[in-house]
């Protein structure tokens, strides 16, 4: 292992050597990866975005979890400037309908 990214709290964690370790208060890992990617002035393609977007509204349940942060839909907002999805809501809606069906 040489790197951890994540949006959870990390317990006991011992590694043989240093690691970069990357935690951030959002809702989604996809949130901090997002983040990351601007940060190495890497712009997502359209169906990146569309991924990105997916993967925070499924963690998120669609901005109602408790855990959702600003920034979570701010980030949403800019990927879907990218992504052109017309109806965000109906989006989510139909991607947890999807997955009860499994």
């Amino acid at each position: 292992m040489h790197s951890i990214v994540d949006h959870h709290k990390i317990g006991n964690l011992a590694t043989e050597n240093p690691i970069f370790i990357r935690t951030e208060k959002l809702c989604s890992t996809s949130s901090v990866i997002y983040k990351m990617m601007k940060e190495e002035g890497i712009t997502p393609n359209k169906e990146h975005a569309i991924l990105i977007i997916s993967a925070i509204l499924s963690d998120s349940l669609h901005f109602r979890s408790p855990t959702t942060q600003d920034e979570d839909k701010f980030i949403v907002e800019e990927l879907n400037e990218i992504a052109k999805i017309p109806n965000l809501e109906e989006y989510a809606m139909e991607m947890f309908k999807a997955k009860s069906d499994l």
